[in-house]
């Protein structure tokens, strides 16, 4: 079921990062996603966002939170403008404390809640928790620049829970290797390259869903390289191989590898390979 509710996410993702074109090939700048660091938190705790992508300098990274997004259907605009929040960090990383001394999540609610019709009577951080049933989707948006373009539009969202119940955390790449090797790794002209991925199975988290039911955490990976053709777009499960046949006129430096590790509830890590071109 995760690997379905995955699939479907796909169509999501095109949405939320609007210039991204799904393919393996990667033959200009490009966001991955971001990683969230933990990708779930309580309303006082703190988060690092990181975007993730093929690194090329003189860019700068444009942030905003919004608490209450209408989501795809709208462009992913914030229910009220007035809700957002505009960091003046332009880097590719971003720290934000969501308790009292930092952007103060719960604290802009309450204010704002106030302030709609009916929302005369006082509610506390209780009252909220229980109003978003203890458990909100803060939205996070970051625009890719350079110069005045912007390159990337991507939204992230971090899972903020009231309640008491265990916190979701990134899926952790055990090792990842082309050709059995993990350090090394060569690219060859018309070579066929075999990729192997392994998840730390411990990191694959057993959860409860909305309807009681039980389940594990599947891991769920994105291939991506700067040259070549991958045997498949996306692999499944704890261990993952995929084949990179490499173009016979390869030239240049080499080519990059990069892979996403998502577990289908929000957890995403990333990891990439530089296999240099042979003599």
């Amino acid at each position: 079921m995760i690997r379905a509710a995955f699939i479907a996410g796909l169509f999501v993702l095109v949405g939320c990062e609007t210039n991204f074109v799904p393919r393996t090939l990667v033959d200009d700048y490009r966001v991955f996603g971001v990683v969230t660091e933990p990708p779930a938190a309580y309303p006082t705790s703190t988060v690092t966002l990181t975007v993730k992508d093929t690194g090329e300098t003189g860019l700068t990274y444009d942030w905003t939170l919004c608490p209450v997004s209408i989501g795809a259907l709208l462009n992913f605009a914030c229910l009220d403008p007035a809700l957002e929040h505009r960091f003046t960090t332009d880097g590719p990383e971003l720290v934000v404390d969501f308790g009292p001394d930092g952007v103060n999540l719960l604290g802009t609610l309450i204010a704002w809640f106030s302030t709609q019709p009916g929302g005369d009577d006082a509610c506390d951080a209780d009252c909220m928790a229980m109003a978003m049933d203890r458990v909100l989707d803060v939205q996070f948006t970051v625009r890719t620049k350079r110069g005045d373009q912007t390159l990337f539009t991507t939204v992230r969202n971090v899972r903020v829970q009231a309640g008491a119940q265990e916190l979701n955390t990134n899926p952790v790449i055990e090792f990842l290797g082309v050709d059995g090797d993990g350090e090394g790794g060569m690219a060859r002209p018309g070579a066929e390259l075999a990729l192997r991925l392994e998840v730390e199975s411990a990191s694959l988290q057993s959860f409860t869903r909305a309807n009681g039911q039980q389940d594990t955490e599947e891991g769920q990976v994105s291939w991506y390289a700067t040259s070549g053709e991958f045997d498949a777009t996306f692999t499944f499960g704890a261990v993952h191989e995929n084949r990179l046949v490499l173009p016979a006129d390869l030239a240049g430096d080499g080519v990059q590898v990069f892979v996403g590790l998502r577990d289908g509830r929000g957890g995403f890590t990333f990891a990439e390979r530089v296999l240099p071109l042979a003599p």
